[in-house]
């Protein structure tokens, strides 16, 4: 096993300890990387196998958080070993489905059913992770087939159901009397896949009605869409009352009401953060101008400064020069020109030649080209031709065009500024209502808290209630326990006085019962004398029986030591026997290999053998009577030893002398007398060496004649 994998088991056994706390945030965040730094989660399913989950619930419920963020957060193989394990997981739910109140039984339950709903729905949508976020254009693929995307919103819409459903039975065994940080954190995964599965189902039913264009046929989904926003608001609310779980996570805050999902101006949905319609609502900045205006600059050619040089023969003047000044009257010459500049110029013949452009205005605003001429000592003649005239109306058109283009700027204007100030107006408006809603969810939430307050309240007073009603039954209960008491220790001194004239009436009785034993004390004396002779007189005559009885033992030992002796004398005869049995055969044998010789050593075989024969009868004779005249000298000695002074030594002469003539005078005999002649000790004791010498004799014998 490496180090990562220790880690990983270490990781999991502490996530899903027996303490009723929150899995510690390290713990899961190592099963997290492990399955990103592997790209396989198997490993941790094999290390939550090994867990000892059956014996506590806690270390359960924890296990199915861990599991659940691993799902969520994990590498995209976690969900498809999640898949695999399906069945384990669910008999994760069987451990501890008998439960109810405030234990982890029902939510275990309910947990585990959850979980393989996620898991279910993962298996018929691959393309989804764990906590639901897509990119907007991803979204748009799944609604390309309007059947699929409707399917695939339905099958949304039923996982976040489930998760409504579980919140509820979580939330509904959360008690104030108790730890409840370990079921606070389940709320956590909770709380982002919820928002996930909002923030994509607004998104996938945007695009399906940008995409149909149906509102009929969308109007169940908008239905159960604004069903489930409610209960989202509430378990958002609900979540955001308590403090722990704020403390972990930012709990995310919707509408009071469901947004539009049909009049959404923005043209891509938006998974960024749930789509309102004060929020989708696009504004225009005084930055931005619109398009028309951009149009319009594309193609207007002349503007106000531009200016035309005309070539024209100028009109006759006529003038006198008066102090160097050159007067010149005015006059109004045809083609629209209301006024005339002349340029001077010093020329030499004092004649200006040369075309000069002259800028004038006329009554309609428009600028025109004036005329020049040529100043001499003569007038200047311009006759109206055809070509001026042409040219003046062709000025007159151009100045009309001019001012219609810049009359419809102006009202072009105009309309974007009142515009601009329409789009501010409901921007501010728009403002005015979000700081409403923010007004009355605050509103609501300090609403909800004060409700929160007066519960606490309420169950606090309740509680005191419940505690003094404790309190009362509790001195009620040891008030009737004292008066119990007391009535049995009334009994037990109504027991202890009957207990104390019962003694006096005994210690009367035995008063009476010593004087009365002591006036018979000399009867008593009397009696114990007498008892006292009997006592001696069976104590001697027990003296006199135990001496019989040490008699007859020795009478019984002897002759115990007498038949053993016979018995061993009997077994050497049989062996005898038995001996000669094999002798006899040895004498067939040999008779057998004796007809076998050639006829001429026949006599002298004969001889031979009957010699030998001879030799090995006396030699079993002389060894039988040896043994037997051996016996016979041991029990004349026991009984020479056990008679003392009367015994008979004329007998035990006879024996030695039938012992000495049999056994020949051999060595062992004569060491056999010896040892009977140096006996000492007690009589048993002599009486058993002389056993003992007798029978190491008869086997020195009976080796001899085996020889």
């Amino acid at each position: 096993m490496s180090r990562f994998d220790v880690d990983l088991d270490r990781a999991v056994r502490k996530a899903c300890s027996y303490e009723e706390t929150a899995p510690k945030r390290k713990h899961v965040r190592t099963c997290i990387v492990f399955t990103w730094d592997h790209k396989s989660s198997r490993a941790f399913f094999n290390a939550m196998k090994t867990q000892p989950l059956g014996e506590d619930e806690v270390s359960v419920f924890k296990a199915l958080i861990t599991i659940h963020k691993v799902l969520q957060e994990g590498h995209p193989s976690a969900i498809v070993e999640g898949i695999k394990n399906r069945e384990w997981i669910e008999s994760l739910g069987r451990i501890y489905s008998i439960g109810g109140g405030d234990g982890y039984g029902r939510i275990i339950e309910e947990y585990v059913q959850f979980l393989l709903r996620k898991l279910v729905f993962h298996r018929s949508h691959k393309g989804f992770n764990g906590t639901f976020e897509y990119e907007e254009y991803v979204s748009l693929v799944t609604t390309s087939n309007p059947d699929e995307g409707y399917e695939t919103i339905l099958d949304l819409m039923d996982l976040q159901d489930a998760l409504d459903e579980f919140s509820r039975v979580l939330f509904a065994s959360i008690s104030s009397g108790r730890k409840n940080e370990c079921k606070i954190s389940a709320l956590v995964p909770l709380v982002a896949e919820s928002y996930g599965i909002y923030k994509f189902i607004t998104s996938m039913i945007r695009a399906m009605h940008k995409q149909t264009g149906e509102d009929g046929a969308m109007e169940p989904l908008h239905e159960r869409y604004v069903s489930q926003h409610a209960r989202l608001f509430e378990f958002y609310a609900d979540c955001s009352a308590i403090k722990y779980l704020t403390s972990l996570i930012r709990i995310p805050k919707l509408p009071t009401e469901a947004p539009s999902l049909v009049d959404s101006p923005s043209p891509e949905p938006s998974l960024s953060r749930p789509s309102t319609r004060n929020s989708a609502r696009r504004s225009i900045t005084p930055s931005e101008k619109p398009p028309s205006l951009k149009a319009e600059r594309s193609f207007s050619a002349v503007t106000p400064s531009q200016t035309e040089y005309v070539a024209t023969p100028g009109p006759q003047i006529s003038g006198v020069f008066s102090n160097g000044a050159y007067n010149i009257p005015s006059s109004q010459p045809t083609g629209g020109v209301s006024g005339f500049v002349p340029f001077m110029s010093s020329h030499p013949t004092g004649v200006v030649g040369g075309l000069v452009p002259v800028m004038s205005s006329n009554p309609t605003g428009g600028l025109v080209g004036n005329q020049t001429g040529y100043f001499g000592n003569v007038g200047l003649d311009t006759p109206n031709s055809l070509e001026t005239q042409r040219a003046l109306e062709q000025q007159r058109t151009n100045q009309l065009l001019l001012q219609q283009q810049q009359q419809q700027q102006q009202q072009q204007q105009l309309e974007q500024q009142a515009i601009l100030e329409r789009e501010r107006q409901r921007q501010l408006e728009l403002q005015q209502q979000q700081r409403q809603l923010e007004i009355e969810r605050e509103h609501q939430l300090a609403q909800q808290q004060q409700e929160q307050a007066l519960f606490e309240e309420r169950l606090r007073s309740q509680q005191n209630m419940y505690q003094q009603a404790a309190q009362q039954d509790q001195y009620q209960t040891d008030l009737n326990a004292l008066r119990e008491q007391h009535e049995r220790d009334q009994m037990v001194i109504q027991q202890y006085d009957n207990r104390v004239l019962a003694l006096e009436k005994e210690l009367e009785n035995m008063n009476l019962n010593v004087n009365e034993q002591l006036s018979n004390k000399e009867e008593q004396v009397k009696t114990m004398e007498q008892w006292k002779e009997k006592y001696d007189g069976l104590a001697r005559l027990y003296a006199q029986l135990r001496q019989e009885h040490l008699a007859v033992l020795k009478k019984l030992k002897k002759s115990q030591q007498v038949e053993s002796s016979a018995k061993e004398a009997i077994h050497k005869a049989e062996v005898l026997e038995h001996e000669k049995e094999d002798l006899r055969r040895e004498v067939q044998q040999v008779n057998r290999e004796r007809e076998r010789l050639h006829w001429e050593s026949e006599k002298n075989a004969r001889k031979q053998v009957e010699e030998v024969l001879v030799a090995g009868s006396r030699a079993v004779v002389a060894r039988t009577s040896a043994s037997e005249s051996a016996t016979n000298l041991a029990n004349c000695f026991n009984n020479f030893i056990a008679d003392g002074a009367n015994g008979d030594f004329a007998a035990l002469a006879t024996s030695i002398a039938e012992f000495t003539v049999a056994t020949a005078g051999s060595k062992d005999a004569q060491d056999f007398l010896c040892a009977l002649k140096d006996l000492t000790g007690t009589e048993e004791e002599m009486t058993d060496k002389v056993i003992d010498l007798n029978i190491h004799l008869q086997r020195l014998f009976a080796n001899q004649t085996l020889t």
